[in-house]
């Protein structure tokens, strides 16, 4: 986060200088203020340097804080206020604090005990020092305003203004005060340090402030008053903001954690509202105290949510490094045995005797989320196992298909092979043997395959002969030779990539097709020489006058 800066010295830095030694001085860390966002999230504002930050600043936090800043952990509470360490390093949670944590604290209370405290008197001011030209918050112009709302908080203020005593005031020369901006700021400061309220008129104003040197810093009447009348607002302002945290201070102390959250609003505020000593914390109005105690309710219990997210989360964490540390767990053991053994674990007891306890649901989950795991290793394991199981039957199908390939080269491969036939031949070659067993095609697959491209490729020179003999003017017949045949194709087959086991097998088949179709002509011409002896069966038999059986042929 970049800080705003301006040029202009914090007042209160200017009045210091003119101090008489022993007099007090404000320390720097006095004009940092703590707002908190409408989500409930802190942040620091510096109205002098005009610096904004999420972390405390370092001259706010107490020895301790200095420590544990220079470590790893980080200290949180809980809603009942106990403390507990988180290391973001690690993701580490424990009760008690770190080793780490303890030795830094002792080594800052060493070197603080050793450490002589000195005291340096300031020196005069001069007119190099300038004063302040802004004392109350400001809308964020750091990058954190995509986070902060750029109107001021309407939360909590815990810190105010620091404000000079009159005295103390009086002790800066008017002459240190340039610029209009500065002389207006300084007479602010005056009305804040005689104690001006939001509701002063500019009579009561300035009855209390004429006397004061710094009356005189502004020059005219008209330019003192307008300085009041700008100052009006601001102090307004600060009584909402302090009304506000007097108002959130009476939550926390009736409301310290989530257990003592009523069912509803009314239920709250009748609450404080019968609180004798809270009578003077109440807002203006029955909305602002709704807004204000829902909101508070709201971050209550988002921590309290947070707070048991990141116990839970540590419980789990120690059970499932538990489970990782336990190599008798599979992913076929049931939850019942599961559950047995981190229960019977030392760590077990441990935590189920602390304040947090142990969630059975978090047992459940940290069981589901092993299973889970080992169920991925495993799922993992078999998709290598069935890769390498892959790439060594794609390998054995290769070279089976390699096989087949020089089968066909050196034998060849008919259209019509069986693999009764073809198993011989290759039974006891490995490139056969390696394949079986193989997940995939088998080599009878591979075999069929390979029958079924041959079957395709003779049935295409078929059809080609066919044509060619029917453009010849010749005819298959049962009665045609191979040599014939072979004469009446001539070089048409041989064009199309046919070899001479090829051409003999396209003439066998067609020569297989014509033994067929003559057969079948036969056989119908067989069929309808029977079925007109039947007929003239008929017609002698149901002929009239009927036909004696000593009548001639030719009658």
């Amino acid at each position: 986060m970049q800080p705003t800066q301006t040029s202009a010295a914090p007042l209160g830095a200017t009045y210091s200088q003119h101090r008489t030694p022993g007099q007090s001085t404000p320390t720097t860390g006095a004009t940092w203020q703590e707002f908190k966002t409408p989500e409930g999230k802190v942040y620091f504002f510096h109205p002098v340097t005009r610096q904004t930050v999420w972390e405390k600043p370092e001259v706010l936090q107490t020895p301790e804080e200095r420590a544990l800043a220079k470590t790893s952990w980080k200290s949180y509470k809980t809603a009942n206020g106990r403390s507990y360490y988180y290391n973001p390093t690690t993701k580490q949670t424990v009760w008690e604090r770190p080793q780490e944590v303890s030795d830094a604290i002792s080594a800052a209370e060493r070197a603080a005990s050793t450490t002589t405290p000195t005291v340096s008197i300031p020196a005069p001011a001069s007119k190099a020092v300038t004063p302040v030209t802004a004392t109350t918050p400001a809308p964020l112009t750091s990058p954190v305003t995509a986070d902060i709302p750029a109107t001021k908080p309407s939360l909590t203020i815990t810190s105010s203004v620091d404000v000079p005593s009159p005295d103390d005031l009086a002790r800066v020369p008017l002459n240190t005060f340039t610029t209009e901006a500065q002389r207006t700021e300084a007479f602010h400061m005056l009305l804040r340090s005689v104690g001006a309220k939001s509701d002063w008129t500019w009579e009561q104003a300035m009855r209390a402030t004429i006397n004061h040197p710094h009356y005189r810093v502004l020059i005219s009447v008209g330019s003192r008053k307008a300085a009041f009348e700008s100052f009006l607002p601001l102090k307004r302002e600060e009584e909402r903001a302090a009304k506000r945290a007097k108002f959130q201070k009476l939550l926390a102390r009736l409301f310290p954690d989530v257990a003592h959250l009523p069912m509803s609003f009314a239920e709250a505020r009748a609450m404080w509202r019968n609180d004798p000593a809270a009578r003077d914390s109440f807002m203006s109005t029955r909305r602002q105290e709704q807004q204000m105690y829902q909101a508070y309710s709201d971050q209550l219990v988002k921590d309290y949510e947070t707070e048991q997210s990141r116990v839970h989360q540590a419980v789990r964490e120690r059970l499932t490094q538990a489970l990782n540390d336990c190599p008798e767990v599979t992913i076929n053991t049931p939850w019942k045995d599961i559950r047995r053994l981190l229960e019977a674990l030392p760590m077990y007891s441990e935590m189920a005797k602390s304040e947090a306890g142990v969630d059975p649901n978090d047992l459940l989950v940290v069981f589901e989320a092993h299973i889970e795991r080992l169920q991925a290793e495993f799922d993992e394991w078999r998709t290598k196992q069935e890769t390498v199981a892959y790439r060594k039957a794609r390998k054995a199908r290769e070279g089976f298909q390699a096989l087949l390939e020089e089968y066909t080269a050196e034998h060849g491969l008919a259209y019509d092979a069986t693999w009764t036939a073809f198993y011989p031949a290759i039974k006891d070659e490995p490139r056969y043997t390696e394949l079986l067993g193989h997940p995939g095609s088998s080599p009878i697959e591979l075999f069929w395959d390979k029958v079924e491209l041959q079957r395709e490729h003779i049935s295409d020179l078929a059809q080609r002969a066919e044509q060619t003999l029917e453009k010849n003017g010749v005819e298959m017949t049962p009665d045609l030779s191979a040599v014939d045949f072979k004469a009446a194709l001539g070089e048409s087959l041989v064009e199309a990539g046919a070899t001479a086991r090829d051409i003999d097998q396209v003439y066998r088949k067609l020569h297989r097709r014509a033994e067929r179709d003559e057969d079948y002509r036969q056989e119908k011409a067989k069929r309808r020489l029977i079925e007109k002896r039947d007929d003239l069966y008929y017609l002698l038999r149901d002929y009239r006058p009927r036909i004696a059986l000593n009548i001639p042929y030719e009658e």
